[in-house]
């Protein structure tokens, strides 16, 4: 189901090799992370979705829109010829398939371990499930978290890189590595940070005849 690929898997190999300024400690590092999500509380943009298999060769490339309210909300478009609408809050998710006429209702637990719920919603619980490493050149900081042992969750390692705007660090890049070598590289660009959102803009309803199935 997309729903994995696009929520699930929320970039170029260049960015791993980011030469370091310093390496800091799992718990520094979460902490940082945390006081880095928290800071902001809303953020709107344009992403570029880059899926890669295990040999590096891209299987699908799509783009789109996005709202990211905290705690909790996010809205996710992807534009044809991939399109979905992907809407969380803190009660639920919704997935809207325009091609399949068909939406898809899923409850809180859908959301736990995703990078969609790491970065919309309280990132002071990262610590509980995440090793985390940070590293830091002039431009970009980068933090790196890989699951603890014994989590369930579907991706081997994330890495989620921050920029600078104003004197405030802003996401501007997310890599995501399943655990069968999948990787999933979500570029964000003309990003705005803490504009007014309504949640008002969180709550969809798909057109009319959709097809509503009840996921737990």
């Amino acid at each position: 189901m997309r729903f994995k690929k696009i929520v699930s898997n929320f970039m170029s190999s260049s960015l791993l090799m980011v030469a370091s300024l310093g390496v800091y400690a799992s718990s520094d590092a979460a902490v940082d992370l945390a006081a880095a999500l928290a800071s902001v509380d809303t953020m709107t943009g344009s992403f570029e979705q880059r899926i890669s298999d295990a040999k590096g060769e891209a299987v699908q490339v799509s783009e789109g829109q996005f709202k990211i309210k905290r705690p909790g909300q996010f809205f996710w478009h992807v534009a044809p010829p991939y399109e979905q609408v992907v809407v969380g809050t803190t009660t639920g998710l919704k997935v809207y398939d325009p091609d399949l006429e068909q939406m898809t209702v899923h409850g809180q637990d859908a959301l736990a371990g995703t990078p969609a719920a790491l970065i919309s919603g309280d990132g002071t619980k990262i610590a509980e499930h995440y090793l985390v490493t940070k590293t830091q050149d002039k431009k970009n900081i980068r933090f790196e978290l890989k699951q603890k042992e014994g989590g369930n969750g579907a991706f081997a390692s994330l890495h989620l890189i921050f920029a600078s705007k104003n004197k405030q660090q802003h996401l501007v890049q997310m890599i995501f590595v399943d655990k069968l070598d999948q990787r999933t590289e979500v570029t964000l660009s003309k990003v705005k940070i803490n504009p007014a959102i309504a949640d008002a803009d969180f709550r969809f309803d798909p057109p009319k005849d959709t097809d509503i199935i009840i996921d737990g």
